[in-house]
């Protein structure tokens, strides 16, 4: 056989091994799953097939921090990967939002939030969130039982909830928001059904 045989050979072998990148979209999903979720959001990042993957594994989860995919960062990339992970997330019924992730919630996060229709506990601690962005979020979810805004920054606007969407609300932790004593004030008789409460803010 000669060299050129050789040289042939070995190029149609190298052509057949399996690439990693072009691999079934079942067994990237079988890769992503043995990765630290910690990582996910940079698998996601590698082509089509591994954020296909990735999207995948995030549909079925039920109990999110997004601390568990992101890690701090600033600007419009992390608000761009927290909604990346929110669009996924399809059956979600508690989640975190730590303020360290995200430090706000801005219109385009909140309507991604506002599509969760199985959440039943959101915990926003320590972020800011415009009053009339928290209104329309709370109007889209009234399906919601728990929401934690403790610690959280609420610049005030004229608002006004809707009752009839807030009638599953049994628990609402305020501690320490710091926000005007009317609109905690509002928001509160708003809730028919509230059950417990936890409040201390501050008034600016």
């Amino acid at each position: 056989m000669s060299e050129r045989d050789d040289s042939s050979n070995a190029e149609q072998e190298g052509l057949s091994r399996p690439y990693i990148l072009n691999l079934p979209l079942e067994i990237i999903v079988s890769i992503v799953k043995l990765v630290d979720q910690s990582d996910w959001m940079n698998l996601a990042m590698v082509n089509t097939q591994f954020r296909a993957a990735v999207i995948l594994c995030l549909r079925p989860l039920t109990n999110v921090t997004l601390s568990q995919f992101l890690k701090p960062t600033s600007g419009f990339e992390a608000e761009n990967h927290v909604i990346f992970i929110l669009q996924a997330l399809i059956s979600v019924k508690f989640l975190i939002v730590p303020a360290s992730i995200l430090p706000a919630i801005r219109s385009q996060v909140a309507r991604c939030l506002s599509r969760l229709k199985r959440l039943k506990s959101l915990n926003i601690s320590g972020c800011v969130i415009r009053e009339a962005v928290l209104c329309k979020l709370l109007h889209c979810l009234p399906q919601l039982e728990e929401l934690s805004l403790r610690g959280a920054y609420i610049p005030t606007s004229l608002t006004d909830y809707d009752q009839s969407t807030l009638l599953f609300m049994l628990q609402l932790d305020v501690y320490e928001c710091y926000t005007g004593r009317d609109a905690l004030g509002i928001l509160i008789s708003k809730l028919p059904e509230l059950m417990e409460l936890g409040i201390q803010f501050q008034l600016p």
